[in-house]
């Protein structure tokens, strides 16, 4: 499982040390497709949620164009930014199927949270097993880490995820380094825009149930 801080020391400076910016867009990954459950249930808009996103991870591209390796400002904080893509994805997504069906939305964001952390933890098989498998399962061992979520939010961030100590062994990502690529920032836009296509989508389908029900009146 990924080592981070405990919640409380990651979103309050000073409580347990320095904040992780690591730990915190885990804890964002984790958490997001739950907590836009819960929100679309509680009235907040698919549309403008995907509006929001969209516009939050645009600048933060912009930002990181701007700001550039060369420059004073360390870019790392926009690096981090643009690791949001999956969590904002998974949020939007969460969102229209809260504001779809919002008596489902108790069971759903359990159900998105638990599928979330076991997509995130099955590289290391929640470090619950021997760390040599993947040297006789490399292919599998690979395409677990490429279907993480954290993966694909951590290496849009700019991390070394295959060489970060939170996987390098339990998931033996040194057997299978050199047959794998890193996600880069295309996969979390892919996650971004899909996520907000389904915001879309959701938006589209309650116009047309609206529309529906004024013509059977």
């Amino acid at each position: 499982m990924v080592a981070i801080l405990p919640l409380p020391a990651v979103l309050l400076p000073g409580t347990g040390g320095a904040p992780d910016l690591l730990a915190l867009l885990a804890w964002l990954t984790w958490t997001g497709g739950a907590a836009g459950w819960l929100a679309g249930a509680a009235g907040v808009r698919p549309v403008i949620g995907a509006l929001c996103a969209s516009a939050a991870w645009s600048l933060a591209v912009a930002c990181a164009v701007a700001l550039g390796p060369q420059r004073q400002v360390d870019p790392g904080l926009v690096r981090a930014v643009l690791g949001l893509g999956p969590a904002l994805g998974l949020a939007v997504a969460g969102l229209a199927w809260g504001a779809r069906r919002p008596t489902w939305a108790p069971a759903g964001a359990t159900a998105t949270l638990a599928l979330t952390v076991t997509l995130c933890a099955l590289p290391g098989r929640a470090d619950l097993v021997e760390r040599g498998w993947a040297e006789r399962r490399p292919q599998l061992a690979a395409t677990l880490l490429d279907l993480s979520p954290l993966s694909v939010a951590a290496e849009t961030a700019g991390v070394d995820w295959m060489r970060h100590p939170s996987v390098y062994g339990p998931a033996g990502t040194d057997w299978f380094s050199d047959r794998r690529r890193p996600h880069g920032p295309l996969a979390a836009m892919v996650a971004l825009v899909l996520g907000c296509s389904l915001g879309f989508a959701s938006a589209g389908v309650r116009r047309a149930d609206r529309n529906a029900a004024r013509s059977h009146r």
